[in-house]
């Protein structure tokens, strides 16, 4: 059991760029009372010409795993089967000032049911539990122009290069975004403070930067959006990654027909120094074609492919700020994108070959069923050690309780592979959660996105 917290753990504390900066906030002292002031202070403006709106979301969730952050075991037999509880629940005001000005802020408490040892006091300053700022930011609209100054939320696409990681916690950057919206494209600038550096020799930087624009072209139902990322990490990683990318992404709209999605990026640059250094050559793809016959629900084929490298002078794909859960990405267990590496959102050296069935497509349906089979396999190995990582059978189950509350239920299966080891063991995942958002909060999971149950 602890290996899996650990591994949870992980996951509730998120990467160190999930942030982009310091947790010096996270004392939830501090976030108690600051919401508490922000709360109490819109009756005392309500007279005012300020419009103010709150929303929130809260979430809990049943996790139950087995064999998962040691599937080779070396034959052990023990007990490897853990469960635990984890919580997410967001609070958000908005303050409008007028058709130019506009702030928002949100709190975040998150963690686990008991996360401390101390039964009832389940926050810990170290372990989850946090309460803390986790987006706050200012913006300013102009006749063409949107700007946002802050900590925010921000996702390209289908949140392959950059996502929210909402099946768990959350992930945010500090910095400052501007975007523009014509007849038929729009276009998004961002920099992002990702890390800031000890200041220690003047003229020194340990920054970590991050750069970046995307385009949407709007074709009929259809958008395409290029897009570019710069990644300047001047630590002692002394790491520059550009990425350079393209998505296609037709939906569809009418619960009948066609979708098709499309989306390759690769990426250059160079890590390390003198003689350490190591060329950036990594690609990823990913794609998939839908068909929905109505009620009677959508089929989809899929593919993702993300490189690696047998050649010690080059790279891979390096993942940068994905959302590893999303769309079913590699899979309800979240194995290769998390576990082997007891990173989140790791995705380098996988291909992933899938197959899926979503029955409950229509709005006046308050059920959603949805089943996919995936075929993992490594691109590149060494020494011709075996390819194959196994099959993983994933199911999932989402029941609207009332408007803007549902309920889901959750499966992974793998039956692993090889190249996991002569002795790996079959890995299962299951889960059951609670969730309930308000105001114009957004839906973490998928739970009824189609649908409208949460909008």
């Amino acid at each position: 059991g602890g290996r899996v917290l650990r591994w949870a753990k992980a996951w509730a504390v998120r990467s160190p760029y999930a942030y982009g900066g310091t947790r010096a906030m996270r004392k939830w002292v501090f976030g108690i009372l600051a919401l508490a002031i922000v709360v109490s202070a819109v009756p005392a403006v309500a007279d005012e010409d300020f419009e103010f709106e709150t929303d929130g979301q809260v979430r809990a969730r049943l996790d139950w795993f087995d064999s998962f952050n040691d599937v080779d075991n070396g034959g052990n037999d023990n007990e490897e089967a853990a469960s635990f509880w984890p919580f997410r629940a967001n609070i958000g005001l908005t303050g409008s000032f007028n058709e130019m000005f506009s702030a928002y802020i949100e709190f975040q408490a998150y963690g686990f049911f008991g996360d401390d040892n101390t039964g009832l006091q389940g926050y810990s300053g170290t372990s989850g539990g946090n309460v803390d700022l986790y987006q706050g930011y200012a913006t300013l609209n102009t006749d063409r122009w949107n700007f946002k100054f802050g900590r925010m939320e921000h996702q390209i696409g289908n949140e392959l290069i950059i996502g929210n990681n909402s099946f768990y916690n959350g992930q945010v950057f500090d910095g400052i975004t501007a975007s523009s919206e014509y007849d038929s494209w729009g276009l998004d600038l961002f920099l992002f403070k990702v890390t800031e550096g000890p200041l220690t020799t003047p003229g020194d930087s340990d920054d970590t930067n991050l750069y970046g624009i995307d385009v949407d072209f709007m074709l009929g139902k259809a958008a395409l959006t290029p897009y570019l990322l710069y990644l300047k990490d001047d630590s002692a990683m002394k790491r520059e990654i550009g990425t350079v990318g393209i998505l296609y992404n037709r939906p569809n709209d009418d619960n009948n027909g066609w979708d098709l999605n499309l989306e390759l990026a690769g990426q250059f640059g160079e890590n390390g120094t003198g003689m350490a250094t190591v060329d950036n050559k990594g690609i990823i793809f990913e794609g998939w074609f839908g068909w929905t016959f109505g009620d009677a629900g959508r089929i989809h084929v899929g593919a993702l492919y993300a490189s690696g490298s047998d050649d010690p002078t080059e790279n891979g794909w390096i993942s940068l700020f994905e959302d590893g859960h999303a769309y079913n990405r590699l899979g309800n267990l979240d194995l290769f994108n998390a576990g082997l590496t007891g990173t989140p959102g790791r995705m380098t050296n996988i291909q992933d070959l899938n197959v899926g069935y979503t029955w409950g497509p229509s709005a006046d349906s308050k059920h959603q069923f949805f089943a996919a089979l995936h075929q993992f396999t490594r691109p590149e190995t060494v020494g011709g050690a075996d390819d194959d990582l196994g099959i993983e059978f994933d199911v999932t189950y989402s029941y609207q309780i009332v408007h803007n509350s549902a309920l889901q239920i959750g499966a992974g299966f793998l039956s692993a592979g090889d190249a996991l080891g002569p002795l790996a063991d079959d890995t299962m995942r299951l889960w059951l959660q609670v969730e309930s958002s308000w105001g114009s909060a957004k839906p973490w999971t998928s739970i009824g996105q189609e649908k409208g149950w949460m909008n």
